[in-house]
């Protein structure tokens, strides 16, 4: 029954509560998607970190050599078919280096050198890692080297470049003291190292050292990923030999699978969409 009012208006009764549609405001649908959202990043989190997960193989020489010599190290690539592994996989574009096992000779060339090794480029003498401590040299002595950056992060390296690997004194690795500079080998003997310092750049002269190792012998001539280096200069005297290296412990840096970006790319549309 329909109520006057003073106006001439006419008042309706109101509509039973269960009769009404459902209503849905415009903050109660932020938070569904607020929800939505966290579900997602929870996934693409899961996801991501199953698909930037790392393995570790192990890397050693193919060659068994019985060469006795001393060097000032060796040229290397991961991907040198100088090296073989225990499973077939192939090495993606990036990975750390943890250590590196080097065959110690078999007679007593070069023995009781107490080194470290410093890693450089190809032919860029700038200091990219090292092994903090040393090992010495000894007969039928295998020699293990671990390794950072200067800051003490893991070393990444690209897998199809070719890096030098320097046999260095103590005093050479003593001198990495500030992270904060820019490290440059220069090498030229074995005498003791010197630095001096220009800006950001320390330079470091001498300091060489001459462990004996075992070699595999090419006479034909060793490639080039995987060769000796005799001379002071560090980039000649590459020779016929090749380090025999028993092994080498690598972790794999896998690239995000297709699917990790796709979820990725959904989420920052999702995200965009948010914000608008």
């Amino acid at each position: 029954m329909m109520t006057p009012v003073s106006s001439g208006q006419v008042s309706l009764p109101p509509v039973a509560r269960g009769n009404e549609y459902p209503r849905t405001s415009c903050s109660n649908l932020n938070n569904q998607f607020l929800l939505i959202m966290k579900k997602t990043l929870a996934l693409l989190l899961a996801a991501c970190s199953s698909a930037l997960a790392t393995d570790s193989i192990t890397l050693s020489s193919q060659a068994t050599g019985n060469y006795n010599q001393t060097a000032h190290g060796f040229y290397l690539s991961l991907s040198s078919d100088e090296l073989q592994t225990t499973t077939s996989i192939t090495l993606p574009e990036i990975a750390t280096l943890e250590s590196i096992t080097l065959k110690g000779n078999n007679a007593n060339t070069g023995v009781n050198v107490t080194y470290g090794l410093v890693v450089l480029g190809y032919t860029d003498n700038t200091v990219l890692g090292y092994s903090p401590g040393t090992q010495t040299s000894g007969k039928n002595v295998d020699t293990t080297f671990s390794f950072t950056t200067l800051s003490g992060s893991a070393l990444t390296l690209n897998t199809e470049d070719t890096y030098r690997f320097i046999t260095v004194s103590s005093g050479v690795l003593d001198m990495f003291t500030d992270t904060t500079k820019t490290y440059v080998y220069n090498a030229g003997g074995t005498g003791a190292a010197t630095s001096t310092i220009a800006g950001n750049t320390v330079t470091i002269t001498q300091g060489l050292t001459a462990p004996g190792m075992r070699w595999d012998y090419n006479q034909g001539g060793a490639v080039d990923d995987c060769c000796a280096i005799f001379a002071a200069d560090l980039n000649s005297g590459k020779g016929e030999y090749s380090p025999i290296i028993t092994s080498m412990s690598v972790n794999l840096i896998p690239e995000p699978t297709t699917a990790t970006l796709s979820l990725l790319a959904l989420a920052g549309l999702a995200a965009r969409r948010r914000r608008k």
